[in-house]
């Protein structure tokens, strides 16, 4: 299976925008902020930063801000950002940037990737992502990155579901190519009359591989967890890399 590495840029418009705003609840969001900080201390200090990329509409820049971090978020999409906008915090600084395009030289104290984004841009893409993300730590600083891996995708992969969030029903198709290592999500969103149809899709490596990719970036080490911060087992839910700069 081909994947296209720029198919994200024209995803998150539209229903698509509006239910990955719509579908977290808040309890989602402060879960994962609370396994963030079972990983790694949230860094709160009067010259401690933390960058949140991709943040989407902001709800994790929001919660890290509300529990005492000053964030810089930065997200590709318009759209989204928008959600993010109308929800103005002084501790959150927005802005609209390619995830691998982080200027920031040995700035922050934590960088975080969640809900999944890792893995949208390919094999070269990600590489690009973790050197810029390498570039932006200070000196033993952190990177989160919450990613799917064979691990955790197979042993629960679902290939047909649909969820509704704010009066759009969301249906997904998916499948996953071993040769290829890529999984190919096809959505339809539907609410009234309104109707759109959208692919995604993820370059998906085992734990060992992203493993080598974090050293391959020039950390100095890297580890996986699952969502309590155990070892990841084989059918974890999640899976949670820290590396340290």
């Amino acid at each position: 299976m081909s994947m296209p590495t720029d198919w994200w840029r024209e995803f998150f418009q539209g229903l698509v925008a509006e239910f990955w705003h719509n579908m977290p609840t808040p309890a989602m969001t402060a879960g994962d902020i609370d396994t963030l900080a079972r990983l790694v201390p949230l860094p709160n200090g009067p010259d401690q930063r933390v960058l949140d990329v991709p943040c989407g509409d902001g709800r994790h820049a929001r919660e890290l801000a509300a529990r005492g971090c000053r964030v810089d978020a930065v997200d590709g999409s318009a759209e989204l950002l928008a959600y993010a906008r109308a929800q103005p915090n002084a501790n959150v600084q927005l802005q609209q940037r390619d995830m691998r395009d982080l200027p920031w030289s040995r700035a922050f104290d934590l960088v975080c990737c969640l809900g999944n984004s890792f893995g949208y841009l390919g094999d070269d893409g990600d590489r690009a992502f973790l050197r810029a993300a390498h570039a932006a730590c200070k000196p033993g600083g952190k990177l989160v990155v919450d990613a799917t891996v064979l691990e955790t995708l197979l042993p629960q992969l679902v290939p047909r579901r649909w969820y509704e969030a704010g009066g759009i029903l969301f249906c997904s198709q998916v499948a996953f190519d071993p040769a290829s290592g890529v999984m190919r999500s096809d959505y339809l969103l539907t609410r009234g009359s309104e109707r759109q149809q959208r692919s995604a899709f993820v370059r998906v490596r085992s734990a060992c591989e992203t493993l080598a990719m974090f050293a391959e970036a020039g950390f100095a080490s890297a580890v996986v967890r699952d969502d309590k911060g155990g070892p990841l087992q084989v059918g974890s839910p999640r899976a949670w890399f820290v590396a340290s700069a």
